[in-house]
């Protein structure tokens, strides 16, 4: 056993940390109310008809205040400075409305925003800042994910400060958080925990989940969203469409199509939607199909793939604050090729259901119960049938060629239980309780492709289950002219398997059960300094508990690391603990708005990799095996941007991003840290023609900063510029078009995966120009 999986501290919690959490939350709630300085805004958004609009932001101008509007299209902000207010709504397909409000020390100021129809879906890009209260960091709208032009959900993290991806083929671009990725972010579909289905790590969790379902998208930069779900050091979260407006035209929709040229790409989809008095429902289909793409200096890269999708949504309006909610959807992906994976993916085929309760009155003290359960399952097939291993080669160890075939599913059972209420004073309280049980299954063969004789059968995953189930807490409330929200949080995590080989018995761990207690709180604070400028603070340490495949894995391929080794999990690693500290500065002007984010985070027993000397199982696999190990990590970094109206068209945005990583353990820099990067754009978009044009660019330095030891190799700095535009025609048509990497610049990002048959990295796409189409009806 490696000295470093000592099974001291088995949650990895440091007691003085978590009692200075836990007192600061109690503080929160049970301190004597001061006298507030502040006062409380209830907005309720509509249409021009008087219909109620969910989900619009609602932003205090001016400050870093904000929410989103409930069923009833109601939005309720505390902790407002007193005095006049302006206040702006803003939502998908409807133009942005400001009005004004008085607030008054402990009081509730109502206020009445109408928003008119656009007539252009595609307006410029918005993020709203809701620190304060432990909202989301970064709220991506569809706009920004249309504009985006992604194939991947992957592609749109790359667009945004602080955000990057890891690109191992054409499709599923992996999500990487300021150097987390895997489990270490928690990916959330319509409330719904989500993971891996393949043990090789072909797949993000929401890359089954198509673009065009997306109408929106949350990031949390940090340990803060502990009322998401457990172990979430950062997290996503997505929305698919939503159901409309009690009352609502009974048939409405979308029909889109689209070409990229390089990539051989096609899409299509449709949408449906309607409502009554006491029913409403959603339904779409999409489907995508992408061939090989050449890169800028010409080399193909294999990428193909093709993926289609149905899903609906059936809502029953059971009282006038009452929805209930069925939802389902089936993914099916076929043939993707994985340039930076020793096997590509035969199909993937993903399955959900969930029902879902959500009770909303636009008055008294209960602001909303929300209770839902979900099931959720990926089946997964690999194999080497275009790959180097399929054909013989006298100078390989075997000679002859190789039939692989990797067979994987997870099937998860998970549930979510909330109610936020309102105590008066600015006081607003959020508690309840989360949970799922994950069932991985996966094997491998190994045959003579000439003689059918089987070499090898192994199991990768004997039944590994995990379960966890957890509750928490959060409070906020006005403390003078701060905002303060704290939150604590409570996991209970149980993880075993049936089965394992001799060999992993007798190299990782005979005990193959183990359970754990977590505690994990945050605290964030926000100061209006003055009508345009706010500083913000937060602290927050969370628990993340191994994965399935940290944890059982027998020598299987990881996407831990950029090459195509294999890896030996362990049961008896600790659980790493993230903890982090922010400061934000943020300025709010009628013409400009800026912010400015620094952080150092620590992770204590970072689950990580190290060499060993251990056979590896797999002729086609890289000579070195790794094994997962507890060590330390320290991160820091830096993250700003800015945005201003030149003239009534003409605006300008800017932003960049640095990370700093280090490897305490193993005193190196830490694996995977994306280097500095800026963007600038142009953008001329009059507002009352609905026309827009864009063009972006983007410098990324070199890379030298990296893992030796773990197989990471430097980079070279690149730039980038990409074109884009869009102009509404009659009757709801939309066209839009662009050029993307317009120099057809050859370039590989730092965290693409490396071929384990060639050592090149995966090369991002050279020139590519594209075209959409929408109609809505």
């Amino acid at each position: 056993m490696n000295p470093c999986l000592s099974r001291t501290s088995p949650s990895g919690v440091r007691p003085v940390f978590i009692f200075a959490l836990v007192a600061g939350f109690l503080f929160l709630v049970g301190g004597h109310a001061l006298s507030a300085q502040t006062g409380t805004i209830r907005a309720s958004v509509e249409d021009t008809q008087g219909r109620p609009l969910a989900s619009a932001t609602v932003r205090v101008d001016g400050t870093t205040l904000g929410a989103f509007t409930n069923t009833n299209g109601v939005a309720t902000i505390s902790g407002v400075p007193l005095g006049e207010r302006s206040v702006t709504a803003s939502l998908l397909g409807y133009r942005e409305q400001r009005a004004t409000v008085t607030v008054t020390s402990g009081s509730m100021a109502d206020v009445r925003i109408a928003l008119v129809s656009s007539p252009l879906e595609v307006s410029g890009i918005q993020v709203s800042v809701l620190r304060p209260n432990l909202s989301p960091d970064v709220r991506v709208d569809d706009a920004q994910l249309q504009e985006a032009n992604p194939h991947d959900i992957g592609a749109v993290m790359r667009t945004l400060p602080g955000l990057d991806a890891i690109r191992r083929g054409g499709l599923g671009l992996d999500p990487v958080v300021r150097g987390l990725r895997d489990t270490q972010v928690g990916a959330y579909v319509d409330g719904m925990r989500t993971l891996s289905g393949g043990p090789g790590g072909m797949d993000t969790p929401l890359s089954h989940v198509d673009p065009s379902a997306i109408k929106g998208m949350e990031v949390m930069k940090g340990p803060y969203a502990l009322t998401w779900g457990a172990g979430n050091m950062s997290a996503i979260r997505v929305e698919t469409q939503q159901l409309p407006a009690r009352g609502a035209a009974p048939v409405s929709g979308r029909f889109r199509v689209g070409h990229d040229t390089n990539l051989s790409a096609t899409e299509s989809g449709l949408e449906l939607a309607g409502a009554g008095e006491r029913l409403a429902y959603n339904a779409s289909g999409a489907w995508r199909e992408s061939g090989n793409y050449v890169s800028g200096d010409g080399l193909e890269t294999p990428s193909e793939f093709t993926s289609s999708e149905v899903r609906g949504r059936l809502g029953l309006f059971a009282a006038p604050a009452s929805t209930l909610t069925l939802s389902g959807w089936y993914q099916a992906q076929r043939d993707i090729d994985y340039p930076g994976r020793p096997l590509d993916a035969e199909f993937f085929d993903a399955y959900n259901a969930s029902l879902r309760w959500n009770h909303a009155p636009a008055s008294g003290a209960m602001r909303s119960f929300d209770a839902m359960a979900y099931y959720y399952t990926v089946d997964h097939a690999m194999n080497n049938d275009e790959k180097p291993t399929a054909l013989a080669n006298p100078d390989r160890m075997p000679p002859f060629p190789m039939d692989i075939v990797t067979a994987a599913n997870v099937e998860m059972l998970g549930g979510r239980l909330s109610t936020e209420l309102s105590a008066g004073n600015g006081w607003t309280f959020e508690v309840g309780g989360d949970g799922y049980t994950a069932m991985h299954d996966a094997a491998s063969t190994v045959e003579n492709r000439d003689t059918d004789m089987l070499m090898m059968e192994r199991v990768i995953w004997g039944g590994a289950r995990l379960t966890n189930v957890g509750v928490f807490a959060k409070a906020d409330r006005p403390i003078g002219r701060v905002s303060a929200s704290g939150t604590v949080r409570l996991d209970r995590v149980a993880a075993d398997a049936d089965s394992a080989s001799t060999f992993f018995l007798d190299n990782a761990s005979s005990e193959l059960a183990s359970t754990e207690t977590n505690v994990s709180g945050a605290l964030t604070l926000s100061l209006p300094v003055t009508s345009a400028w706010s500083v913000s603070a937060g602290v927050g340490s969370v628990v993340r508990s191994a994965d399935a495949n940290e944890r059982f894995s027998d020598r299987s391929p990881s996407k831990r690391a950029q090459i195509g080794a294999e890896f030996l999990g362990d049961p008896g690693l600790r659980p790493e603990r993230s903890t982090q500290v922010d400061l934000w500065l943020e300025a709010q002007y009628s013409r400009w708005a800026g912010s400015l984010n620094v952080f150092a985070q620590r992770i204590d027993d970072n689950i990580t990799i190290e060499e060993t000397d251990l056979p590896r199982r797999s002729p086609m696999s890289a000579p070195t095996v790794y094994r997962y190990v507890n060590g330390d990590a320290r991160y820091r970094g830096a993250e700003a941007s800015a945005r201003v109206a030149l003239t009534g068209a003409f605006s300008a945005s800017a932003s960049t991003a640095y990370l700093w990583g280090e490897d305490v353990t193993l005193d190196e820099p830490a694996l995977g840290v994306s280097p500095w990067r800026g963007d600038l754009g142009l953008r001329w978009e009059p507002r009352a023609e609905g026309r827009f044009i864009e063009v972006t660019g983007r410098v990324v330095s070199a890379q030298e900063r990296i893992s030796t030891t773990r197989g990471e190799q430097t980079t070279p700095g690149y730039e980038t510029f990409d074109v884009q535009g869009g102009v509404p025609l009659v009757r709801g048509i939309v066209l839009r078009g662009g050029v993307n990497n317009v120099f057809d610049r050859a370039y590989a990002n730092h965290l693409n995966s490396r071929s384990p048959f060639t050592g090149r990295a995966v090369a991002e796409p050279g020139r590519v120009f594209f075209a959409r189409m929408s109609v809505r009806f």
